[in-house]
């Protein structure tokens, strides 16, 4: 049985690399001037490399949930059809800093989005210092490093013998914290992905519906970003740090971070989309 998710046809790739350069699993690599799935167990059938392929080389092999297929616009598509079927996950940033005035609209933009009752309580932090970036990112690397003695094998494989389930998921932790740890100790920022900015949208931590709040604000936010030509992604690694994330960023006492994301010009520019072959369940009542 191949274990392999995706196929990439040795006969169309050129070898550009750029599969492997939007791959963030590490699970596409170059071996011998040759693109191939090195880590199929890391792969999470995003589809960012077939997106990104010029040469239609790359085919999604996984027969569960997760197949996927590469679409191309359609020529009457229209303006918010073309911005939803490319905007992509981005991780790969340009040096070239966002203007302020811009990150002003961000927030505009977002404020736009409905709150609970109209309440409006969110509250933003824009990081754009490189230094202040920096402190953030091995903040949040080092709260992981701290728990690294609950993720090691045999932990995970004693909670495995009363928990299935549980022991899975610390042996989950344990890959993604391996990956932290080898991608912090080769220079790269396995965290904010060195983005020239960083939004945090805050609002009260006792808030019934605070959370849902800021993050339908944070997607308006991403999708005004991708209409200016700016890529985004969502942090979840800054969530788990949470709380020392908010002593770095000087937070107001009783508000809590809910949604972290990442900006800058993308690197690549993905022309085409990802679409899943086996849908979401619907019931149509």
């Amino acid at each position: 049985m191949n274990p392999n998710t995706i196929f990439i046809d040795s006969e169309k790739c050129i070898a550009c690399a750029k599969c492997v350069d939007v791959c963030h699993s590490k699970a596409i690599e170059m071996k011998e001037s040759k693109v191939v799935q090195s880590n199929p167990q890391n792969c999470l059938s995003c589809g960012h490399c077939g997106a990104i392929c010029s040469q239609n080389a790359i085919t999604s092999t996984d027969n569960h949930r997760r197949e996927f297929r590469i679409t191309n616009l359609r020529t009457q598509s229209s303006e918010i059809e073309k911005l939803l079927h490319t905007k992509r996950s981005i991780r790969e940033f340009k040096s070239e800093e966002i203007d302020k005035e811009l990150l002003a609209k961000f927030v505009q933009y977002a404020e736009m989005a409905p709150s609970s009752t109209n309440q409006r309580n969110r509250e933003y932090i824009i990081v754009t210092d490189k230094k202040k970036i920096m402190e953030l990112e091995n903040t949040v690397v080092q709260k992981f490093y701290s728990h690294r003695f609950l993720v090691s094998p045999f932990v995970s494989n004693l909670l495995g013998i009363f928990s299935r389930k549980a022991g899975r998921k610390l042996a989950n932790f344990r890959m993604k914290l391996a990956k932290m740890s080898h991608s912090a100790d080769s220079g790269e920022f396995p965290i904010f992905r060195n983005a020239p900015a960083v939004v945090f949208i805050l609002a009260p931590r006792r808030g019934v519906q605070t959370k849902d709040d800021c993050i339908i604000a944070q997607q308006y936010m991403m999708l005004y970003a991708e209409s200016q030509g700016i890529g985004s992604c969502i942090i979840g690694y800054a969530q788990y740090a949470r709380k020392t994330v908010e002593k770095v960023l000087g937070a107001k006492k009783g508000t809590k971070v809910f949604a972290v994301s990442i900006f800058g010009y993308p690197i690549h520019k993905y022309s085409k989309g990802v679409q899943y072959i086996n849908g979401p369940d619907v019931k149509w009542i």
